[in-house]
């Protein structure tokens, strides 16, 4: 965003100071350190003594002839088709030739040509060259800096931060506006105005859904005002700060938008044969044709300005043609609003069109400047001598936005910004920057507070204590604060859960040679279709950046399935596993909270061989060994809720203390199909449990001093009887059997459901040598235990 030295100078009581009495250099250096960061700085020095002004005499079908007062001649151009007889141009020497003056010449960077321009009679005869500002310093402002700061989308906004760095005083708003009556109409259920004997317009906000998107509305009604072309000096600053004139009004609502922040438009008051304003929603399917002939088409999202039926602007956006401002205009309907930032934003950003005042509507503007606009539009109009006939009263519809109070104590600015600073200093730098400010003492205390009335062009950035002591901080210097690093005291914590992590990861890589995944934290959507898979108690994202990954991950199997897919055709065996974070909502304690949980997953892959389940349980348990801590593998039932990628009949509910932490199993060979041909095991394991159970601690226990002894036992049972109950059975016959392992298990087809299992003993007693008749009380109790579950012993 560009602006001018010299008219931000017009809002700053400079007294004697001119603007060439001030380095704007070093003033611009220190407000880009102070305030918001100025990209560049250029001087602008325009050249008068080739330009001219003359007035169109006469036209014929090739030709403009115009004379010049200034130099005394007559002037011949080519015919153009906005030259007007009559009208005033400015006009450039090269030597011998005359050529209409482009924006370029007074200082832009734009090679449009300038319109025609109004001037007094004596100022067409070279007196304009006397009041013309020949001399200016543009600034642009890189608008990131300010995205927060709707007050410094403006000439004035920037004024008011300068008056602290110049120690001058801001102009008092009677300096600036016009005096006028404001007639309210608010806390109405329907905010519509009447009409009254000299504006014959009704306003009304339309109070459906989106009333919201229009929080206040004023206009004002110009019976006549006199339609002349665009102020030279008016059109020359517009120009400097890349705004193309137009005509007196229409540059005139441009002006009050930079020098205010307030956008505004004219409406030509004849076009509007009803007579009244209605501000509402769009309909779907509802098209204006745009002051720059475009046509867009509307929906229920967009805001409008109509007539009542027909929409004749697109809200904070662009006016429509139907009412646009021509020569021919004599009567306007001036309208100034605050419109809802979000709503703004979307429809421009939908029908890509940006403009200067969506820009600002976007920034969420002060609501209560938009009667401020009008005010300053009418001192505009008496300042340049321009006649015109208003209602008596502005006509504003909705309600005055209130003012927040913020009482901060003075030991609280000091301790956090750690030097010294006087209350006389914090009240200057708070007063020009337009807070309203009472110092409150407490004598009991002794201390001092400062109630600061925070204006409502600043309710978007100063909410609290400390956005006070930040614009006491800028301007006091950032550099007059010594640098100090904070001092931390850094206590000892426990790193366990970070050292399992690491311990497991490690192990899954190189103990069971498994690769490790690292994918998105969202399912993908084209190939949950592709699974047929849709997860249940999922987080959705409610502004996704793409449809494809908008729900956060409940499981990561399917991630890893996706990995499987990805690199069949590199190996035909494949082992991946991921240490992540999943969500869901959380529908087992019926408070529907979201959940984080940290788990634990893997896959093995093999296009070829089926996959043996003990063999894998036995991987799987040797992380459980690693780790210290027993599981128990346990059946499934109905009620497991099992995800559809397992096999029920080779899958286990993995079990610690009566608390499931897993499950593991051989993939059901139909879901793997839809994606990848082959056999899978997958386990899922909360990852939570494993990197936070607290270990049993090991002590030394000394070797026995008797001998072992071992024997094997081998027998066929039904495979529905599970290896660890096996093992329990075994273990709890005698006191004297220490280990029991399985060493063997085989299965024929001839069998049916039964499988032979093979268990290798270890016993011996602490106190003495075993003799035969008590490993023989061992063996007998073991076999009868193992023929009550069922086994035939072989």
């Amino acid at each position: 965003m560009k602006l001018s030295m010299r008219w931000i100078f017009d809002h700053i009581d400079l007294g004697s100071l001119k603007l060439e009495d001030i380095n704007i250099k070093e003033l611009v250096d220190l407000f880009s350190l102070n305030s918001a960061e100025i990209e560049s700085l250029d001087y602008v020095n325009t050249s008068l003594d080739r330009l001219t002004l003359a007035q169109v005499k006469s036209i014929d079908n090739m030709q403009a002839i115009l004379y010049s007062p200034e130099l005394k001649k007559e002037i011949i151009l080519p015919l153009e088709k906005d030259i007007l007889l009559n009208s005033v141009y400015l006009i450039k020497q090269d030597h011998q030739n005359f050529y209409r003056a482009t924006l370029k010449d007074l200082g832009s960077s734009n090679t449009t040509l300038l319109p025609n321009v109004y001037v007094s009679d004596e100022d067409l005869s070279g007196n304009w060259k006397k009041d013309f500002e020949v001399t200016d310093y543009i600034i642009e402002v890189s608008n990131t800096t300010i995205t927060n700061r709707p007050d410094m989308w403006s000439h004035r906004g920037f004024a008011r931060e300068f008056t602290v760095l110049l120690n001058k005083q801001l102009l008092p708003e009677n300096k600036i506006l016009s005096q006028r009556n404001i007639k309210n109409y608010s806390n109405l259920q329907v905010l519509k105005s009447n009409v009254e004997s000299d504006n014959p317009f009704i306003i009304e906000i339309d109070s459906g859904n989106c009333a919201y998107a229009c929080r206040r509305f004023a206009g004002l009604y110009f019976k006549e005002i006199e339609n002349i072309p665009s102020l030279l000096n008016m059109a020359t600053r517009l120009l400097r700060v890349n705004a193309k004139p137009i005509n007196m009004i229409v540059d005139l609502t441009n002006y009050v938008m930079f020098d205010l922040s307030q956008p505004m438009h004219a409406f030509d008051a004849k076009k509007i044969e009803s007579k009244r304003i209605l501000a509402r929603c769009a309909w779907d399917g509802e098209k204006i044709e745009l002051l720059d002939n475009s046509e867009v088409a509307l929906n229920s999202k967009d805001y409008v300005i109509t007539d009542g039926e027909e929409p004749i602007a697109l809200a904070g956006i662009m006016g429509g043609s139907s009412t646009a401002v021509s020569v021919k205009t004599d009567s306007i309907f001036l309208e100034s609003a605050n419109f809802d930032p979000v709503t703004i934003r979307q429809t421009s950003t939908r029908i890509k069109k940006r403009t200067e005042a969506s820009s600002r509507f976007e920034k969420n503007l002060d609501p209560n400047q938009n009667t401020q606009a009008i005010l300053r539009f009418l001192k505009l109009l008496d300042d340049n001598h321009v006649k015109y006939k208003a209602s008596e009263s502005i006509i504003s519809l909705g309600n005055e936005y209130g003012e927040k109070v913020i009482k901060v104590d003075y030991k609280f600015i000091l301790n956090k910004l750690g030097i010294e600073v006087s209350v006389d200093r914090i009240e200057d730098i708070l007063v020009n920057l337009d807070f309203g400010i009472k110092l409150e003492k407490d004598i009991k205390d002794n201390s001092i507070f400062f109630i600061i009335t925070v204006p409502t062009f600043r309710s978007k950035d100063i909410a609290i204590k400390e956005d006070i002591v930040e614009e006491i901080a800028r301007f006091i210097g950032y550099e007059n604060f010594a640098p100090k690093l904070p001092l931390r005291a850094t206590l000892p914590f426990d790193i366990s859960n970070i050292m399992s992590i690491r311990t497991i990861k490690k192990y899954m890589a190189f103990g069971i040679k498994m690769n490790e995944a690292q994918s998105y934290s969202f399912f993908d959507e084209e190939f949950l279709k592709e699974l047929n898979y849709e997860p249940k108690d999922y987080l959705e994202i409610q502004n996704p950046q793409s449809q494809n990954y908008k729900r956060l991950i409940t499981s990561l199997v399917p991630n890893l399935f996706k990995c499987i897919s990805t690199n069949i055709d590199k190996l035909s065996n494949l082992r991946f596993f991921e240490l992540n974070r999943v969500w869901f909502i959380d529908n087992e304690h019926n408070n529907k909270q979201a959940v984080e949980f940290l788990e634990l997953s893997g896959i093995f892959y093999d296009h070829k061989s089926q996959i043996d389940f003990y063999e894998h349980k036995a991987l799987i348990n040797s992380l459980f060994d690693l780790l210290n801590i027993s599981i128990e593998w346990k059946k499934p039932d109905a009620e497991s809720n099992l995800e559809p990628w397992y096999d029920i009949n080779k899958t286990a509910l993995l079990v610690y203390k009566d608390r499931i932490i897993g499950q593991a199993g051989v993939a059901d060979q139909i879901f793997l199909n839809k994606f990848v041909p082959g056999y899978a095991f997958i386990f899922e394991l909360d990852a939570n449990f494993l990197t936070n159970i607290k270990n049993q601690i090991y002590k030394f226990k000394p070797l026995i001093k008797y001998p072992e002894v071992h024997f094997d036992v081998s027998l066929l049972i039904n495979q529905e009887v599970n290896v660890d109950s096996i093992l329990k059975v075994i273990k709890n016959s005698n006191n004297k059997i220490h280990e029991v392992a399985l060493i063997d298990m085989f299965h024929k087809e001839e069998w049916g459901k039964e499988k032979s299992l093979t268990f290798r003993l270890t016993i011996y007693d602490e106190n003495k040598t075993l003799v035969k008749e008590e490993i023989d009380e061992v063996t007998f109790s073991v076999l009868s235990n193992l023929r009550a579950l069922g086994a035939q012993i072989r």
